[in-house]
């Protein structure tokens, strides 16, 4: 029985054991589950759980709930545009409102709504 909740335990035990019960209850129902942040205390502990339906893509979802109210278009998922010298192709919004988008030759960067409206040729208000 613990006697006290340390980040030791919260990190090394704790997590661990619910990361394996959140990947049991996950599979049963279709989804990937994980333990975000914790906060703690000596007696007690919060701990906040992402879920997300297996082959669902959130970060789309989130560009095309989002696109029009940042200047952007719904369609604008999956086109490229150019910064500087390199090409991008828009995959997704991150949970900060930033869009996210990859490089063919890898890696995913992030760019302000504003940046990305104007390499597309939409008008931006300053």
């Amino acid at each position: 029985m613990v006697a006290e909740i340390t980040k030791d335990f919260m990190a090394n035990v704790i997590r661990a054991d619910i990361e394996a019960a959140l990947a049991t209850v996950g599979e049963k129902h279709g989804l990937k589950m994980t333990a975000g942040n914790a906060t703690f205390a000596p007696t007690n502990f919060s701990l906040k759980i992402d879920a997300v339906i297996i082959g669902a893509n959130p970060d789309k979802d989130r560009f095309l709930q989002n696109a029009t109210r940042l200047g952007l278009q719904a369609s604008d998922f999956g086109r490229e545009f150019a910064d500087g010298k390199h090409k991008f192709t828009i995959c997704g919004m991150s949970k900060t409102g930033l869009v996210i988008a990859s490089r063919k030759a890898g890696g995913e960067y992030t760019f302000k709504p504003w940046a990305v409206s104007k390499a597309l040729g939409y008008p931006v208000s300053s």
